[in-house]
Order: C-alpha cells, then sequence, then structure tokens
C-alpha cells in the first residue's frame, strides 16, 4: 500500500511532508476559505490522536447535510410554484385575456408559449431536483472500528484503502478513495458489528467523500483518519536503498592501454 494519490499540497490538515518543510509564508492561501481546522506537522501524534478520538467518541458519523437538503427542497419549492403559475398563465389566463381584460393590452403569442413551455418543463425539472438530491445524500458515512462504510460501497477497513486524491479537497471539499478488497476474509454477522456477508472476493472501487452533500465535521474527521492511515502506512513501509554503482579502477600511469 502506499501514498498513490495523497498530493503534497496544502489542506485542512497540511500534515505532508512538503508542506511542512516549506515556510509558513510560502502556503498557499484559498480566498473566502477560513481555516477550520488547526494543522499539525506530527504525523504520528496525529494518527494516535485519530485513533483515540474514535476509541473515547466511538463511532464517527456524518449524515446528510442539512443545508444541502433544504437548498434544494427550496429549489423544487421554487420550481414546482413558478410552473404551475406558467401553466395558468399559459393555458388558460393569458389565451383568455382579453375577455377578462378588455382594457388591457393583449398577451403576445410569445409570451404565451413561452409561459407554457415554462409550464410543462420546471414542475418535471424540480421533480428530478428533489430525486436527485435525496439519493445523492443518501445513508451516511461511518467510521467504526476502524472499518469506513459510505453510501453505494461495502465496508472498506483502512489497511485496504490504496489512495486518496485530495485534488479538489482544499477547495471543495471532495476527495475521492480507491479501495482493494482482494484479500479481504468474508466475516458472518455474527462476528462483527459489520457484516461482509455477500461480499465478493476480488472487489475494487472509488469512493467519493463530500463534506458540502453530508455533515462538514464528522466528513472532516473521517478524511482525516483515512489520510493519517495511508500517512502511517507509508511511514512504515521500509525504504529501499539504490544499489552502489561500481566504479571500475582507474588504470596506472604506466600500464598500457
Amino acid at each position: 500500500m502506499g501514498l498513490g494519490k495523497v498530493f503534497p499540497t496544502p489542506g485542512r490538515f497540511g500534515n505532508l511532508s512538503g508542506v511542512c518543510n516549506r515556510p509558513s509564508s510560502s502556503l498557499e492561501v484559498f480566498p473566502g476559505k477560513p481555516a477550520r481546522v488547526a494543522r499539525s506537522c506530527n504525523m504520528s501524534n496525529q494518527t494516535q490522536a485519530v485513533v483515540a478520538e474514535q476509541v473515547d467518541a466511538g463511532p464517527i458519523v456524518a449524515k446528510a447535510g442539512r443545508y444541502y437538503r433544504v437548498a434544494r427542497y427550496l429549489m423544487t419549492l421554487l420550481l414546482m410554484a413558478y410552473g404551475a403559475w406558467s401553466i395558468y398563465d399559459g393555458f388558460y389566463s393569458w389565451p383568455n385575456w382579453t375577455v377578462t381584460h378588455p382594457r388591457e393590452k393583449p398577451k403576445t403569442q410569445t409570451d404565451i408559449v413561452l409561459n407554457q413551455v415554462l409550464g410543462v418543463v420546471l414542475p418535471p425539472m424540480g421533480l428530478f431536483v428533489l430525486v436527485w438530491a435525496v439519493y445523492n445524500s443518501r445513508g451516511q458515512y461511518r467510521l467504526e472500528n476502524g472499518i469506513v462504510t459510505v453510501p453505494g460501497h461495502p465496508p472498506v477497513p483502512l489497511d485496504k484503502i490504496q489512495s486518496i486524491n485530495r485534488e479538489a479537497w482544499d477547495r471543495k471539499g471532495i476527495a475521492y478513495v480507491e479501495y482493494d478488497l482482494t484479500e479481504t476474509p468474508v466475516r458472518a454477522k455474527s462476528s462483527g458489528p459489520v457484516s461482509y456477508e455477500g461480499l465478493r472476493k476480488g472487489a475494487q472501487g472509488t469512493f467519493k467523500i463530500d463534506d458540502f452533500v453530508y455533515e462538514r465535521e464528522p466528513t472532516d474527521k473521517i478524511f482525516k483518519a483515512i489520510e493519517s492511515s495511508l500517512l502511517k502506512a507509508a511511514s512504515a513501509r521500509p525504504t529501499i536503498q539504490p544499489p552502489t554503482a561500481k566504479i571500475p579502477p582507474r588504470p596506472s600511469m604506466g600500464s598500457k592501454a
């Protein structure tokens, strides 16, 4: 296992050696992004803190983000309401405008057709936004006993995570985690809190964690635990020294070529 795509860029947790060795004045700052987590350059202390936090506080659970869902509910309501209004104007009110409002200027055919189109398009669009928002934020992220559970994927032990792509984490709070369960044994329900029953041997995949779609604080903690696990595994790997180049002896001045 290796760091894979753990990019040495300044992040929320700034614990990579590429960042810690740089002076503070050279760290990249993203405008409008307040520092939400204190940075630490001690990899071993950070890993121990994450493990201790899990033991003391129990599982880390990130449910669907309230702001994400409420904003989509309001968007759905707005689209549905405007669509219903457009249906009324386009199919009932404006075609009969000269009858109901004889002293006012009649509505143009373009206005009538436009409202008819909006009335047909906006309500289904609102339903699509609602269904997608609920589906995209279904379930929860969960980290318990060193096992990460994400909707749509089997439970993944931390030591089975191969790499984490944190390229968009600093600015968007999105990371892609690649895992490999090739050697993970199947466990029965009675043998532990997480069931591996039905898991096909050799399962591989990539899941996304997003601290906007799901609750930010626990999602950030899960990301921190995944990153710390990868960094710990990388630091435990033995350093492979390149072979020493053998230089042929220099011929003496009196010898013949």
